[in-house]
Protein backbone atom coordinates (compact mmCIF):
# COMPACT_ATOMS: atom_id res chain seq x y z
CA UNK A 1 0.00 0.00 0.00
CA UNK A 2 2.79 2.37 0.63
CA UNK A 3 4.50 1.85 -2.61
CA UNK A 4 0.90 2.78 -4.26
CA UNK A 5 0.69 5.89 -2.19
CA UNK A 6 3.97 6.78 -3.12
CA UNK A 7 3.40 6.65 -7.34
CA UNK A 8 0.34 8.40 -6.84
CA UNK A 9 1.85 11.61 -5.10
CA UNK A 10 4.91 11.28 -7.15
CA UNK A 11 2.16 11.21 -10.39
CA UNK A 12 0.27 13.93 -8.88
CA UNK A 13 3.45 15.99 -8.66
CA UNK A 14 4.15 15.02 -12.69
CA UNK A 15 1.05 16.54 -13.59
CA UNK A 16 1.30 19.26 -12.05
CA UNK A 17 4.99 20.34 -13.41
CA UNK A 18 3.74 19.69 -16.91
CA UNK A 19 0.57 21.83 -16.61
CA UNK A 20 3.44 24.90 -15.69
CA UNK A 21 5.72 23.89 -18.23
CA UNK A 22 2.76 24.15 -21.03
CA UNK A 23 1.38 27.63 -19.60
CA UNK A 24 4.90 28.29 -20.99
CA UNK A 25 3.66 28.37 -24.81
CA UNK A 26 3.53 31.17 -26.70
CA UNK A 27 0.18 32.67 -26.78
CA UNK A 28 -1.87 31.99 -30.49
CA UNK A 29 -0.86 34.65 -33.08
CA UNK A 30 2.04 35.50 -31.35
CA UNK A 31 5.60 35.41 -31.88
CA UNK A 32 8.92 35.53 -30.12
CA UNK A 33 9.87 34.77 -26.37
CA UNK A 34 7.45 34.43 -23.70
CA UNK A 35 8.12 34.82 -20.23
CA UNK A 36 9.40 31.61 -18.35
CA UNK A 37 7.46 29.54 -15.54
CA UNK A 38 9.73 29.08 -12.75
CA UNK A 39 9.09 25.19 -11.45
CA UNK A 40 9.29 24.36 -8.01
CA UNK A 41 12.66 22.64 -6.83
CA UNK A 42 12.66 20.48 -3.81
CA UNK A 43 15.42 21.27 -1.60
CA UNK A 44 15.63 17.26 -1.47
CA UNK A 45 14.48 14.93 -4.52
CA UNK A 46 13.80 12.37 -1.76
CA UNK A 47 11.48 14.38 0.22
CA UNK A 48 8.14 12.84 -0.53
CA UNK A 49 9.74 9.33 0.41
CA UNK A 50 11.03 11.20 3.69
CA UNK A 51 7.60 12.18 4.75
CA UNK A 52 5.97 9.40 3.47
CA UNK A 53 8.00 7.47 6.06
CA UNK A 54 7.81 9.73 9.07
CA UNK A 55 3.59 9.97 8.44
CA UNK A 56 2.83 6.32 7.83
CA UNK A 57 3.23 4.78 10.91
CA UNK A 58 0.37 7.26 12.23
CA UNK A 59 -1.84 5.76 9.21
CA UNK A 60 -1.01 2.23 10.19
CA UNK A 61 -1.66 2.82 13.53
CA UNK A 62 -5.24 4.39 12.54
CA UNK A 63 -5.82 1.59 10.45
CA UNK A 64 -4.84 -1.07 13.33
CA UNK A 65 -8.91 -0.49 14.50
CA UNK A 66 -7.34 0.69 18.06
CA UNK A 67 -10.28 2.76 19.23
CA UNK A 68 -7.59 5.71 20.41
CA UNK A 69 -6.72 6.70 16.75
CA UNK A 70 -10.87 7.80 15.56
CA UNK A 71 -9.98 11.11 15.88
CA UNK A 72 -7.95 10.83 12.80
CA UNK A 73 -9.12 12.69 9.48
CA UNK A 74 -6.14 13.31 7.06
CA UNK A 75 -2.63 13.94 5.97
CA UNK A 76 -1.52 16.61 3.87
CA UNK A 77 2.27 16.31 2.16
CA UNK A 78 4.27 19.22 1.19
CA UNK A 79 6.79 17.68 0.08
CA UNK A 80 8.56 21.03 -1.77
CA UNK A 81 8.73 22.64 2.27
CA UNK A 82 9.98 19.33 3.54
CA UNK A 83 6.33 19.49 6.01
CA UNK A 84 3.86 17.30 6.86
CA UNK A 85 -0.01 18.62 8.21
CA UNK A 86 -1.88 15.82 10.05
CA UNK A 87 -5.23 16.78 10.61
CA UNK A 88 -7.06 14.76 14.33
CA UNK A 89 -10.70 15.63 15.52
CA UNK A 90 -9.91 16.81 19.28
CA UNK A 91 -6.67 16.64 20.47
CA UNK A 92 -4.28 14.32 19.13
CA UNK A 93 -3.14 11.05 21.70
CA UNK A 94 0.26 11.10 22.66
CA UNK A 95 0.50 8.37 20.85
CA UNK A 96 0.80 10.15 17.43
CA UNK A 97 3.60 13.03 18.34
CA UNK A 98 5.60 9.82 19.55
CA UNK A 99 5.18 8.04 16.49
CA UNK A 100 6.27 11.54 14.42
CA UNK A 101 9.17 11.49 16.91
CA UNK A 102 10.30 8.04 16.58
CA UNK A 103 10.07 8.44 12.44
CA UNK A 104 11.56 12.68 12.59
CA UNK A 105 14.30 13.06 9.36
CA UNK A 106 16.37 15.95 10.45
CA UNK A 107 14.91 19.12 8.74
CA UNK A 108 11.60 18.06 8.25
CA UNK A 109 8.39 19.27 10.14
CA UNK A 110 5.44 17.40 11.10
CA UNK A 111 2.28 19.49 12.42
CA UNK A 112 -0.80 17.81 13.97
CA UNK A 113 -3.80 19.77 13.41
CA UNK A 114 -7.30 19.89 14.75
CA UNK A 115 -10.03 19.52 12.77
CA UNK A 116 -14.11 19.58 12.72
CA UNK A 117 -14.76 16.65 11.54
CA UNK A 118 -12.71 12.93 11.63
CA UNK A 119 -12.13 10.30 9.08
CA UNK A 120 -15.32 7.72 10.04
CA UNK A 121 -17.46 10.78 10.31
CA UNK A 122 -16.92 11.99 6.60
CA UNK A 123 -17.47 8.32 5.62
CA UNK A 124 -20.46 8.46 7.05
CA UNK A 125 -21.40 10.91 5.29
CA UNK A 126 -20.56 9.76 2.26
CA UNK A 127 -22.59 6.67 3.06
CA UNK A 128 -26.00 9.12 3.34
CA UNK A 129 -25.15 10.96 0.40
CA UNK A 130 -24.39 7.91 -1.93
CA UNK A 131 -27.54 5.92 -0.69
CA UNK A 132 -29.68 8.93 -1.19
CA UNK A 133 -28.80 10.41 -4.50
CA UNK A 134 -28.72 8.89 -8.08
CA UNK A 135 -24.73 7.13 -8.65
CA UNK A 136 -25.17 9.10 -12.52
CA UNK A 137 -25.56 12.79 -11.09
CA UNK A 138 -21.98 12.32 -9.50
CA UNK A 139 -18.86 11.25 -11.01
CA UNK A 140 -16.14 11.25 -7.50
CA UNK A 141 -16.48 11.31 -3.87
CA UNK A 142 -14.60 11.01 -1.15
CA UNK A 143 -13.60 12.53 2.36
CA UNK A 144 -10.86 16.20 2.19
CA UNK A 145 -7.45 15.05 4.17
CA UNK A 146 -7.96 17.96 6.58
CA UNK A 147 -11.34 16.93 7.67
CA UNK A 148 -13.14 20.38 6.72
CA UNK A 149 -15.51 18.51 4.30
CA UNK A 150 -16.52 16.04 1.62
CA UNK A 151 -15.18 16.45 -1.74
CA UNK A 152 -17.77 15.87 -4.71
CA UNK A 153 -17.46 16.04 -8.24
CA UNK A 154 -21.12 16.35 -10.60
CA UNK A 155 -22.62 16.32 -14.08
CA UNK A 156 -24.07 19.68 -14.14
CA UNK A 157 -26.66 18.03 -17.07
CA UNK A 158 -27.71 15.42 -14.65
CA UNK A 159 -27.71 17.45 -11.53
CA UNK A 160 -31.15 19.73 -12.40
CA UNK A 161 -33.19 17.07 -10.32
CA UNK A 162 -31.73 16.38 -6.92
CA UNK A 163 -31.27 20.42 -7.03
CA UNK A 164 -34.58 21.59 -8.23
CA UNK A 165 -33.46 22.88 -11.38
CA UNK A 166 -29.73 24.84 -10.61
CA UNK A 167 -26.44 23.58 -11.74
CA UNK A 168 -24.13 26.10 -9.79
CA UNK A 169 -21.47 24.60 -7.58
CA UNK A 170 -23.28 26.74 -4.45
CA UNK A 171 -26.18 25.17 -5.29
CA UNK A 172 -24.62 21.05 -5.14
CA UNK A 173 -22.98 21.96 -1.91
CA UNK A 174 -25.68 22.94 -0.59
CA UNK A 175 -28.35 20.32 -1.86
CA UNK A 176 -25.37 17.46 -0.85
CA UNK A 177 -24.86 19.17 2.39
CA UNK A 178 -28.02 18.37 3.85
CA UNK A 179 -28.16 15.10 3.02
CA UNK A 180 -24.49 14.03 3.80
CA UNK A 181 -25.08 15.95 6.99
CA UNK A 182 -21.78 18.50 6.74
CA UNK A 183 -19.84 20.76 4.61
CA UNK A 184 -19.63 19.53 0.71
CA UNK A 185 -17.07 20.99 -1.58
CA UNK A 186 -18.63 20.65 -4.76
CA UNK A 187 -16.89 20.83 -8.04
CA UNK A 188 -18.53 20.38 -11.95
CA UNK A 189 -16.92 18.00 -13.65
CA UNK A 190 -14.27 19.11 -16.35
CA UNK A 191 -13.37 22.01 -13.91
CA UNK A 192 -10.93 21.93 -11.67
CA UNK A 193 -11.36 21.25 -8.28
CA UNK A 194 -11.25 23.97 -5.68
CA UNK A 195 -8.64 22.42 -3.72
CA UNK A 196 -6.03 21.66 -6.93
CA UNK A 197 -3.63 24.10 -5.18
CA UNK A 198 -3.40 21.08 -2.85
CA UNK A 199 -3.06 18.17 -4.98
CA UNK A 200 0.46 18.14 -5.68
CA UNK A 201 0.89 18.19 -1.68
CA UNK A 202 -1.85 15.98 -0.54
CA UNK A 203 -1.01 12.70 0.35
CA UNK A 204 -4.43 10.89 0.49
CA UNK A 205 -4.44 7.22 2.15
CA UNK A 206 -7.97 6.49 0.57
CA UNK A 207 -8.22 8.91 -3.04
CA UNK A 208 -11.97 9.74 -3.67
CA UNK A 209 -13.50 7.12 -5.43
CA UNK A 210 -15.71 6.87 -8.62
CA UNK A 211 -19.08 5.29 -7.79
CA UNK A 212 -18.21 4.66 -4.62
CA UNK A 213 -21.03 3.53 -1.92
CA UNK A 214 -18.51 2.90 0.89
CA UNK A 215 -15.27 4.85 0.59
CA UNK A 216 -13.13 2.51 2.60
Amino acid sequence: MRRSRLLLSLALSAVTASALVAADAAPDGQDGPVPSVSLPVLRDPQAQQKLHRMTDPVQDWVESGDRAADGYAGTVIDASNQHADIYWKGEAPAEVRALLDANAGPGYTVDVHQSPYSRAEMRAAIDRFTAAVAPETWTSIGPQEDGTAIAITYVPTKATRPTGGATTEQAYSRMAAEIAGMPVTATAEGIPAISAALLDRRHARRPATRRCSTCR
